[in-house]
């Protein structure tokens, strides 16, 4: 015997199917915000951190497409935050309300922005990757 599904279920099953397709491409395809900045001399890490994790709690953390972030270090005063987007134009929507952040703005007192390394961020797109065998 044949089964026959009606017509809506059809295309309900195959707009979900296509739906967890473009979940996992933007998934496996984010937007990585690259912002370099030099720390401040008297600034303590704890207190980058501190400032940072209200950043994130307080503005990124409510902006669509918002992924993760990571702070990084390169040296005592160079740092960069790597934040990962769904998409660019996520970033960007962000970008554009981050001077009406009272908690951003806070954060960027602590940054020298008078370095050549504070000059504002890049977006890039993954187009691959390797993990380990």
């Amino acid at each position: 015997m044949k089964t026959v599904f009606p017509i809506r279920f059809t295309l309900l099953l195959t707009s979900l199917v296509l739906s967890l397709f473009t979940i996992n491409a933007v998934a496996d395809n984010p937007t990585i915000e690259w912002a370099p900045f030099v720390k401040k001399t008297q600034v303590s890490d704890d207190a980058l951190i501190a400032a940072a994790d209200l950043v994130n709690r307080a503005f990124l953390t409510k902006q669509k497409g918002f992924i993760r972030r990571e702070l990084i270090r390169k040296n005592s005063s160079e740092y960069a935050d790597l934040i990962y987007w769904e998409t660019e134009e996520d970033a960007v929507n962000a970008g554009n309300k981050v001077n009406t952040c009272a908690e951003c703005n806070a954060y960027f007192t602590l940054m020298d922005m008078n370095s050549q390394t504070t000059n504002g961020f890049s977006h890039y797109r993954i187009i691959k990757r390797w993990a380990d065998q």
